[in-house]
């Protein structure tokens, strides 16, 4: 409980401190050059979800501080606590999203951009879990190695996408993550570990594709981000085959906290090759970009974004230990329609036409249904070893 407070209540000192320099910087007299206007509209796209995010982590910081002067024999404590971290794992998912979209657009540097966020988790890990990282075993730890690499171009790739593409567009690209994961893992997994599957869940996967094809058709898409899309998601499914194996094999006895140490840490090094290889280190150093990135904004913005990044992994498995998978999914399903809400309100998301929506709707009711009937055949099959 400590902690969940003192992740919300992190969060929310950052924002105040944040909105108070906003408060300070934004100039309101008129401008008259189009980059005089272009900068003013800026600033006042970040203000409003600056005001999100404090509207969010005010609230979220207010009800965890209720609920610790609340005393455990309450009837209704646990559920309390349940409630409380289900909607903080949502604000958390959604702004983060709504961060990194931010960073992309104003900024246009993702490789520089993942690399601020991993060492502010590489930081807090480091604080943390750095003692049991000097107990672990070497060659379980070389293991690890792997990860990093596909985490860190993951990252990148993400932020790519972000800024060739609208929130919508990318909820729906990642919804197709399944049709890339799930043959996958059909093909390399061994015979006990591979997923059950069945007619509604192949069905709900073409709903999916459907949806997306149908958004894609409505209107005008990024071929640019349409292929970062892509490259993201082919490598967010090799890292999660990857991840998968070595949690269940070599890395199974490492602590959640080592390993992010070690995917944070040497992630570091490959942003940072594709950071010098598109050039995005020597135009940091121009003037115009320098003075972005030493804008107290912009680094308030950073580190918010790296403290709300571990706040959907905290948040997540409190949520995962308290409530059934069932509720895991539809959490992850309603935190995918606060994003393109996000999208629609704070990006203008271009969802105008029929075709548009009803493309959303088969997307997000496809994934949820996918999900569902996944959960289903899991428990199917632990029911089926627990009989034999």
């Amino acid at each position: 409980m400590c902690a969940s407070i003192r992740y919300v209540i992190g969060a929310m000192v950052i924002c105040n401190v944040t909105l108070k320099v906003l408060g300070e910087k934004i100039d309101m007299q008129p401008s008259t050059s189009q980059s005089q206007n272009q900068a003013s509209v800026s600033e006042l796209s970040i203000t409003k979800i600056f005001i999100m995010c404090i509207s969010l982590y005010g609230t979220i910081g207010t009800l965890w501080f209720i609920f610790s002067r609340l005393s455990t024999k309450m009837k209704s404590f646990d559920l309390f606590r349940i409630g409380l971290n289900c909607i903080s794992y949502m604000a958390f998912a959604i702004t983060m999203h709504t961060l990194n979209k931010t960073l992309a657009t104003t900024l246009k540097q993702p490789s520089l951009v993942s690399i601020s966020q991993l060492f502010v988790g590489l930081v807090y890990f480091g604080v943390v879990n750095g003692k049991q990282l000097m107990e672990c075993e070497g060659k379980a730890l070389l293991y690890w190695c792997i990860i990093p690499l596909t985490f860190g171009m993951m990252l990148v790739t993400s932020l790519y996408t972000y800024q060739y593409t609208s929130l919508s567009c990318y909820t729906v690209m990642r919804n197709l993550l399944p049709i890339l994961v799930l043959p996958a893992e059909m093909a390399f997994m061994p015979s006990e570990k591979k997923p059950k599957t069945n007619a509604m869940m192949i069905g709900s996967m073409l709903v999916m594709l459907a949806g997306a094809v149908l958004y894609a058709g409505s209107l005008e898409v990024s071929a640019i981000g349409v292929t970062f899309a892509i490259i993201n998601m082919s490598i967010a499914a090799t890292d999660r085959l990857i991840q998968r194996h070595l949690l269940t094999n070599q890395c199974a006895k490492i602590p959640t906290g080592v390993l992010q140490i070690m995917s944070n840490g040497l992630a570091i090094v490959p942003s940072l090759i594709v950071a010098g290889s598109t050039k995005e280190i020597s135009a940091a150093l121009s003037p115009e970009m320098a003075a972005r990135w030493t804008d107290p904004m912009v680094l308030m913005l950073l580190l918010i974004s790296g403290f709300g990044g571990m706040g959907v992994g905290f948040f997540s498995l409190r949520c995962q230990r308290d409530t059934s998978a069932t509720s895991v999914f539809v959490l992850q399903n309603a935190a995918k329609v606060g994003v393109i809400i996000m999208g629609i309100t704070m990006f203008g998301d271009p969802i105008k036409s029929f075709g548009a929506s009803l493309g959303l709707l088969m997307s997000i009711g496809g994934s949820l249904l996918y999900s569902l009937m996944a959960l289903k055949e899991s428990e199917k099959g632990r029911d089926e070893k627990k009989a034999s």
